[in-house]
């Protein structure tokens, strides 16, 4: 992927909200891993992964009537292979692109997006109190990992600044400009 907004992967997880299970789905950037839209709710219908996408193209500033549109990556859960989401995606000219059954590395950034965000936020909160809570404590979460946490797959860069730049070449630059900085430091 050479560019933000080419693809974008979704997927859905688990969590407690009054000790009732409830959901949270994303939308992520495969280029730059930076969280372009969120949500919490009760159930997942075909309606909020519509809305989702909607929500992503709206925080991207992209028209309705843009070519292309971003790619969305999904699994094959039945929110996502149900004929009015298909539908939504064709109304839309835009492409919805499939999982293969029991293969989460088809969608691996999402799933280590995942992994990070049940380990340092759902499973250590347990339980959230309500739903206002949740979105706002997610929603920090959130904003620390899109603006203040570096990853390793990123050449050590935040995931918005990443997405800001949008030039892989212009990233490998920078970063080689602070390795040679920081050697004739050393010096």
């Amino acid at each position: 992927i050479r560019q933000r907004n080419l693809l974008w992967g979704s997927d859905w997880t688990k969590l407690s909200i009054g000790h009732v299970r409830w959901y949270l789905l994303t939308v992520i950037d495969c280029f730059s891993r930076y969280l372009i839209a969120f949500d919490v709710v009760p159930t997942v219908h075909a309606s909020h992964v519509q809305a989702l996408y909607r929500q992503g193209l709206r925080t991207q500033g992209i028209s309705w009537t843009a070519t292309p549109k971003p790619e969305l990556r999904v699994d094959r859960g039945s929110p996502n292979t149900a004929w009015v989401t298909k539908a939504f995606f064709q109304g839309l000219e835009a492409d919805l692109s499939f999982a293969r059954v029991r293969r989460p590395t088809d969608n691996a950034i999402t799933e280590r997006f995942y992994g990070s965000i049940k380990q340092e936020e759902i499973y250590v909160v347990g339980n959230y109190p309500d739903e206002r809570s949740a979105r706002e404590e997610i929603g920090r979460y959130i904003e620390d990992y899109n603006h203040r946490r570096p990853h390793q797959s990123l050449m050590n860069f935040m995931p918005g600044y990443v997405h800001q730049i949008n030039n892989k070449t212009a990233l490998w630059q920078e970063r080689q400009a602070l390795k040679q900085a920081a050697r004739e430091r050393r010096r």
